[in-house]
């Protein structure tokens, strides 16, 4: 349970799902990619080995890790259903489970390609409605909060004129991501 808690929270920083269209628009592909720089390359070879899927891939300096296939991506989906993400990025994930859903469950027709058309066209960067409920229980977990630092922490040390150095710790999200990093907030101060 702990690997799949540090999964979600890395993921909730770094991963992406991602639908496309082949074959002029009469078929679908599903992947899933966490995308890092080449020295993390160990890392997603670990997560690779670890679920036993997908593929680890490296270019030039960066490392992607990949899964597309029907199968592999069903066990995915199970995974994130078990283990949900926390940030918006969560969203994104139930838009991309309903197309998958929709085009293995289904007979292939025009119709479900414009459903999913449909879906994937307010996904990642076109998504403009964020319904996050305000009173959500982000349910923080320490493997969670491991796993999203390691996508979206920054460890530095600042100094300033006549002033001793300071280390600084910093997560960084977006403003729909609020109601996230005060539950993060709060769940440190607990400790």
């Amino acid at each position: 349970a702990n690997f799949y808690e540090w999964f979600s929270g890395l993921v909730d920083g770094e991963g992406s799902f991602i639908i496309g269209f082949v074959n002029k628009g009469s078929g679908c592909v599903f992947k899933f990619e966490i995308g890092l720089h080449i020295d993390d390359l160990s890392m997603l070879q670990f997560i690779q080995q670890r679920l036993a899927l997908g593929k680890v891939r490296s270019y030039g300096k960066v490392a992607r890790f990949s899964i597309w296939g029907q199968s592999e991506m069903a066990k995915l989906i199970a995974i994130f259903t078990e283990y949900p993400l926390k940030s918006s990025k969560h969203l994104n994930f139930l838009d991309f489970k309903k197309a998958f859903e929709l085009y293995t469950n289904n007979k292939k027709s025009p119709t479900i390609f414009k459903e999913i058309d449909g879906i994937k066209n307010g996904m990642n960067t076109l998504r403009t409605v964020y319904d996050i409920p305000a009173d959500k229980n982000y349910g923080i977990t320490p493997y969670w909060l491991l796993g999203f630092v390691e996508g979206e922490g920054s460890f530095f040390a600042l100094k300033k004129k006549g002033v001793n150095l300071s280390l600084v710790f910093s997560l960084t999200q977006t403003t729909r991501d609020f109601g996230l990093m005060n539950a993060i907030r709060d769940f440190l101060n607990s400790l």
